[in-house]
């Protein structure tokens, strides 16, 4: 029996390690993707290691040598070989070996556009043998990060070949047919691992112009006083005087800092600005993956770093005891950035070391932006800029974000490039700032390496030689400032309980596996926090005080410890419930834990009461005081006080919630409701609609500072911009990367104003309109799918509208022609009409009326340029009434107006001269019609026509009275007739005809006999036919 009984425990215990490890594992995947794209995160997903290797080493069957007569090729270092026949470029290729007993070659690639095609591995053994395998081409870029058209660019790409197992291979080359004859072979070389270092700082390509020889020595310096043990710079453009201070501390470091050329593609087009930025980003993602791949048999971790960048312990002095608390499987655990921004400091620094300078700080960014991480060279498979891009194999995480308390990253620059860093422009803008020295516990240090290594070139080695016990910004002899407010605390105490609940089991109402969540999570708090109640054999009770909370070095998770408990017995309670329906004993047992949850409540709300904690936490803690102890009411029947601690929870949600962004108030409006239902069944159980009424109101004093709290609620929401106003109408601000674009054009207007000129100001202005491109684009796709955001494109399309309305203007000022100001002010009138005439804002007066201002401001400047034309061309009368027209035209301009700047200046400017500009056309006007009217003088001169040709025109001519006037030409000139003259027939007139009486009177006899009757029927008519 008891062996039987051993081998059952045995039996569970094994299977409760399965299921344990499962878990870990489940769990290690998931926070290993956090931050990042799901296409980005993993490689396979759906297949173990076996299965991987197993189809990227699958061969293809040819015959014959493929390599016969071809010579091997020498990789130059920092030089691009192009693969014949194919857009390939080769930078470097690299043995791998680390998954024995299966070896790799990596080549890293570029590629201008995509590959478009497939690609295959050709291996000669030393056998003689050729194996042929299919090339897995994995690219090391994400979309995301750069919108533009990637066949712009050369994209970099690591190309994996399988090398056969148990055999020695030599030579390697890469073909698109399988059975090709290769038109080039690589020589393969296995690494000889001799020494090996823990961390090694790889620096992307140096390009500067100025002298950075200082900075380098420092920056090095302190590195290598952290735990650097070799510094690898790639080198592309550099003065002299820093190429001579690397050169002479390769030598002098023996290995610990190696120098790298480092060349671009001959081929690359001359690219501008905006997409030279992130072709360059393209290039040192080149130099981060052969940094990673030179060192993955020498180096434990490399560490992407710039030279204004440093990782710098909290705790601890060194890298390697940061790395110390944490676990194996993970590709690169990264730190999260602070920015030491130039004006942070108000003082003005005596320090010569730039990172000793600045002792201020932004608070630091979020996980999943720019940070740098200790990329873990056995585990990851490509790296970029901040952290690993890939895990070489399934199971392995790729990211893990490290606390704040054990290590963060200083990030010393003068100023933010909101192309490539966003976020930056945020940090700037946000209130928050620190005072921290933490890197001051290296001073000593520092200079004592300094004075010992490069006693030349250190000019404050002897100045300092102790570590400072204040800033070194404080003056002595002035009073001491005042301390610096603390960093206030903030819990969305609903916020957190809501989404562990939708995690942990509420979805389905297992409050058990919520309850054990919560356990958990007080476990591991107390942990992170040192805040453990004794050990394993003793108990020893210890609470949340105020003392923690109000320390310096606090840490708000602090607070969750009593919201987590007092959760776990509201839990339990719950669970009770479920089960007292069979069992009625168990209600007992709920309602203590209801009560015990009610203890916790009450710590959680003290300690929310604490200046630290910002208004919105002290809200909600009293309306998660107020719920918990209304559950408990309603479960002792307590009606009347369960109805007032209900209302006064359902109160403070729902105006808290009413102050809070549109995105947010989805929880407060869902408890909103929960409580409802328990509040009419007070209300039935009370009898009395009236008591309920006065509950109501008696609850609606219950807090003195009641609006006052929700007044900072909705400051403080107002400057994380969930939502912009436009016109009176609130737009929410739902994608992240258009609040951040928001938030990064908040000081463009000052940028301006503190430009040294109109082409500074375009220039900030175009590289405004790269990013508003990409934004615009992005909100149209929103819009186009999920059918929403219309009012934000809107938002953003007059956001350009305005600013091209601005560069416009500017361009006016530089132009010396009117007529281009004419063909600008078009533009802008038909941009400003079409913007006025949006579907958002058809109906909104005050749109309507700010945008009808401006378009009489634009046609009038149009009228007044219009003027300046035609009085170029000597049109005074036309340029007069134009000038006219634009002076009445400005006159009904409001003076108070709220126009661009730009705009504003040009109309004032123009309002003083048009009635200048139209006098002096009409003076020029008057001046013509006068030259006019002037008679000309007519010369005398000798006429050749004769008097009789010009009789109609009178001249004074003197030779009409000489001797030998010019009256008439003789001879008369000839005239030319025409060939065939009329002829008219005349002869007839004069033709005599013969006599014909004779022949008559024949006739007239027979006229004569015809008697009387013919007489009569002749005078009557009669007789006619």
């Amino acid at each position: 029996m008891i062996v039987i009984r051993r081998r059952w425990l045995a039996l569970s215990l094994s299977g409760l390690a399965v299921v344990f490890f499962g878990f870990e594992f489940l769990q290690t995947v998931g926070e290993g993707n956090k931050g990042l794209e799901s296409g980005d995160s993993r490689k396979i997903v759906a297949f173990s290691l076996k299965k991987q290797i197993e189809i990227e080493s699958e061969e293809v069957a040819c015959s014959g040598g493929f390599f016969v007569g071809v010579k091997p090729e020498k990789l130059a270092n920092g030089k691009w070989t192009q693969l014949d026949g194919t857009s390939i470029f080769i930078y470097s290729i690299y043995f791998d070996g680390r998954l024995e007993p299966h070896h790799y070659l990596r080549t890293i690639s570029m590629v201008k556009g995509t590959p478009g095609k497939e690609f295959f591995c050709q291996i000669a053994t030393s056998d003689g043998h050729y194996h042929i395998t299919k090339a897995v081409v994995t690219k090391i870029w994400s979309e995301t990060w750069n919108q533009n058209d990637t066949h712009l660019y050369f994209n970099p790409y690591l190309i994996s070949c399988h090398l056969p197992v148990n055999k020695t291979s030599v030579y390697f080359s890469l073909n698109e047919k399988p059975c090709q004859i290769a038109p080039q072979k690589f020589v393969i070389t296995t690494p000889n691992v001799e020494n090996t270092t823990s961390f090694t700082v790889c620096v992307k390509p140096l390009n500067f112009r100025n002298d950075i020889s200082e900075q380098l020595l420092q920056w090095i310096a302190i590195n290598r006083i952290l735990g650097a043990e070799k510094i690898d710079f790639y080198v592309e453009n550099l003065q002299k005087k820093p190429r001579q201070v690397l050169e002479t501390l390769e030598k002098h470091l023996n290995g610990g800092l190696t120098l790298y050329a480092h060349n671009q593609i001959a081929q690359e087009p001359t690219f501008k600005h905006s997409t030279h930025i992130w072709q360059k980003r393209r290039y040192e993602i080149i130099a981060y993956n052969d940094c990673l791949y030179r060192n993955i048999h020498t180096s434990h971790f490399v560490i992407p770093l710039d030279i204004d960048e440093i990782i710098v312990p909290r705790h601890g002095s060194t890298w390697a005891e940061i790395l110390n608390r944490t676990d194996d499987t993970f590709a690169s655990f990264t730190v999260r950035n602070a920015y030491y921004l130039r004006h942070f400091n108000v003082k003005k620094s005596t320090e010569e070391v730039f990172f000793f300078k600045r002792t201020v700080r932004s608070e630091f960014s979020d996980e999943g932006e720019s940070g740098k991480s200790f990329v873990s060279t056995k585990n990851a498979l490509t790296v970029f800029n901040h952290y690993a891009l890939r895990s070489l194999k399934p199971g392995v995480g790729v990211v893990k974000f490290l606390n704040v308390g054990l290590a963060q990253l200083n990030h010393y620059k003068d100023d933010c490039d909101t192309v490539i860093l966003p976020e930056c422009a945020k940090y700037l803008s946000s209130p928050v700032r620190v005072a921290d020295g933490v890197i001051f516990k290296f001073r000593r240090l520092f200079f004592a390496d300094r004075a010992k290594n490069h006693p030349k070139l250190t000019k404050t080695a002897t100045m300092v030689t102790e570590e400072p016990t204040e800033s070194p910004l404080v003056d002595e002899t002035k009073p001491k400032p005042k301390p610096e407010p603390l960093k206030p605390f903030t819990l969305e105490i609903l916020k957190v309980i809501k989404n562990a609940q939708q995690q942990h089991g509420l979805r389905h109402g297992d409050f058990q596996r919520y309850r054990g969540y919560c356990s958990r999570r007080i476990r591991r708090l107390r942990k992170v926090l040192k805040l453990p109640q004794g050990d394993r054999r003793h108990f020893k009770k210890r609470d949340v005080t105020d003392s923690h909370i109000t320390d310096k070095k606090a840490d708000e998770r602090y607070l969750e410890i009593p919201l987590m408990l007092s959760e776990r017995c509201w839990a339990y309670a719950m669970q009770l419930r479920q089960e007292a329906n069979t069992e009625p004993r168990k209600k007992f047992h709920l309602i203590q834990k209801l009560r015990k949850a009610c203890v916790y409540a009450l710590q959680l709300e003290e300690l929310c009461q604490q200046e630290r904690c910002d208004a919105r936490t002290k809200l909600e803690s009293q309306a998660y005081v107020a719920w918990i102890q209304g559950s408990l009411q309603f479960e002792l029947q307590i009606w009347l006080k369960a109805t007032e601690n209900l209302k006064k929870a359902q109160m403070i949600y729902e105006k808290l919630g009413s102050a809070l962004a549109e995105n947010e108030q989805a929880p407060y409006k869902q408890r909103v409701v929960e409580i409802t239902p328990s509040l009419r069944y007070c209300a039935y159980n009370i009898g009395d609609e009236k008591a309920v009424d006065l509950l109501e109101l008696r609850s609606q004093g219950v807090l003195d500072n009641f609006d006052a709290l929700v007044s900072q609620s909705k400051q403080k929401t107002e400057a994380v911009l969930h939502e912009v106003q436009w016109f009176g109408i609130k737009i929410p601000v739902r994608i992240e990367r258009v609040r951040l674009f928001l938030l990064s054009i908040e000081g463009l207007d000052e940028s301006l104003i503190h430009a040294e000129n109109n082409q500074a100001k375009i220039k900030i202005l175009e590289n405004l309109f790269i990013d508003l491109r990409d934004i615009i684009s992005l909100a149209r796709d929103v819009v186009r799918t999920e059918k929403q955001d219309q009012l934000l494109l809107s938002y953003l399309l007059s956001i350009r509208v305005e600013r091209t309305s601005q560069r416009h203007l500017l361009l006016m000022q530089q132009t010396r022609k009117s007529q281009d100001c004419v063909r600008l002010l078009d533009i802008i009138i038909q941009q400003t009409g079409e913007l006025s005439q949006n579907e958002s804002i058809k109906d909104v007066k005050l749109a309507q009326d700010y945008y009808n201002q401006q378009l009489q401001a634009f046609k009038a400047l149009r009228v007044y340029f219009l003027a300046k034309t035609q009085a170029a061309q000597k049109r005074f009368k036309e340029a007069a009434v134009l000038y006219d027209s634009a002076s009445k035209a400005l006159a009904k301009l409001p003076i108070k107006n709220k126009f661009l700047k730009e705009l504003d200046d040009l109309v004032k400017s123009v309002r003083d001269t048009v009635d200048v500009d139209k006098i002096t056309a009409q003076a020029n006007c008057v001046l013509d019609q006068q030259e006019d009217q002037i008679q000309v003088p007519q010369k005398v001169y000798k006429s050749k026509k004769p008097l009789i040709e010009r009789l109609d025109e009178f001249r004074e001519e003197p030779q009409l009275l000489s001797k030998n006037p010019n009256i008439v030409s003789l001879p008369p000139a000839m005239e030319p007739i025409p060939a065939k003259p009329l002829f008219y027939d005349l002869a007839l007139n004069f033709v005599e005809l013969p006599d014909l009486t004779e022949k008559l009177e024949g006739g007239q006899k027979k006229e004569k006999g015809a008697g009387i009757s013919g007489f009569v029927k002749g005078l009557w008519g009669w007789g006619k036919k």
